[in-house]
C-alpha cells in the first residue's frame, strides 16, 4: 500500500510539473516568435501567479478526459476542441492581455 501511495504522489507532482510547464506554452509559440525558454518560463509564471485557477483547470481537463475516456474515447471529439479553445482563451487573458 505504501508503495501505491508513493507512486500516486510521484505521478501527481510529474503531471503538475508537466502541466505547469505546458499550460501556456504552445499558444504563446504559436502567437509570438518566442524561443521554447521563454515559453516555458512564461507558463511557470503563470502557473506561480495563479495557481489555484491553474488548479481548478487542471482538474477540468482531467475530469473532462476522464469522461471521454468512459465513452470509449468518443467523447474526445468534442473535449479536446473546447479545451484547445479554452487554453487559447485562458492564454489570452492571462499572458497576451
Amino acid at each position: 500500500m505504501g508503495f501505491l501511495l508513493l507512486y500516486g504522489a510521484f505521478a501527481l507532482l510529474l503531471g503538475l510539473a508537466a502541466f505547469a510547464l505546458g499550460v501556456v506554452s504552445l499558444p504563446m509559440l504559436m502567437d509570438r516568435k518566442v524561443d521554447i525558454v521563454t515559453a516555458l518560463v512564461t507558463s511557470l509564471w503563470v502557473f506561480r501567479e495563479n495557481p489555484g485557477t491553474m488548479l481548478v483547470w487542471a482538474s477540468c481537463i482531467v475530469g473532462l478526459t476522464a469522461v471521454a475516456a468512459l465513452t470509449w474515447f468518443v467523447a474526445l471529439a468534442v473535449v479536446f476542441p473546447v479545451l484547445g479553445h479554452a487554453t487559447w482563451y485562458a492564454y489570452r487573458d492571462l499572458v497576451a492581455g
